[in-house]
């Protein structure tokens, strides 16, 4: 009888910690995303950051792109056909990215569902452009929080014409790949 009181009291114990609260975390991520970003109520994961600068040339100050991807440096350089890619890509104009608020990005795209397919990589629909009207951003706002020479923290916010916001924020390693 001690025994059948322990696994009920166990059983009860473990289906009260696999509960509701499950559910308040994922909300918390939507609010407060890590290594993420949000858009339509869909979180979308962020694994690997390059950082580059467009101009080598000289000193001006030029575009300095960010990517982010959901998958590795590993998988995308990989050659191997890979699914369900989401990748986003936006441009500062700095002569040296500094921990500032940046309110404007020179360009910017975001594509879900993207794919590599013998060595052809396939973007997949675009939730922001800012080579097309109906994907364009009214509000941009990227904090740099801290940046070292291998590290980063930022929190980004895009707002499209029709009011949709695409929020959301990387704290990690980066591959800088002008070195």
């Amino acid at each position: 009888m001690k025994i059948r009181l322990l696994i009920l009291i166990l059983v009860v114990s473990l289906g009260i910690a696999c509960s509701s609260d499950d559910d308040a975390a994922t909300q918390e991520n939507l609010e407060d995303p890590v290594n993420a970003f949000v858009f339509d109520g869909i979180l979308f994961d962020m694994q690997t950051l390059w950082i580059f600068d467009e101009n080598t040339q000289s000193d001006e100050p030029s575009k300095i792109g960010f990517n982010f991807f959901n998958k590795t440096t590993a998988q995308m350089t990989s050659g191997e056909d890979l699914d369900d890619i989401t990748a986003i890509y936006f441009a500062l104009t700095d002569d040296v990215i500094k921990a500032v608020t940046y309110t404007n990005a020179v360009d910017y795209e975001f594509f879900v569902e993207g794919t590599i397919s013998e060595g052809s990589y396939s973007r997949g629909d675009a939730i922001l452009n800012y080579q097309v009207t109906a994907e364009q951003s009214v509000a941009i706002e990227v904090v740099i929080n801290r940046i070292t020479a291998s590290e980063i923290s930022l929190d980004f916010s895009f707002t499209r014409n029709d009011g949709e916001v695409i929020y959301g924020n990387y704290s990690g390693t980066y591959l800088n790949l002008n070195d």
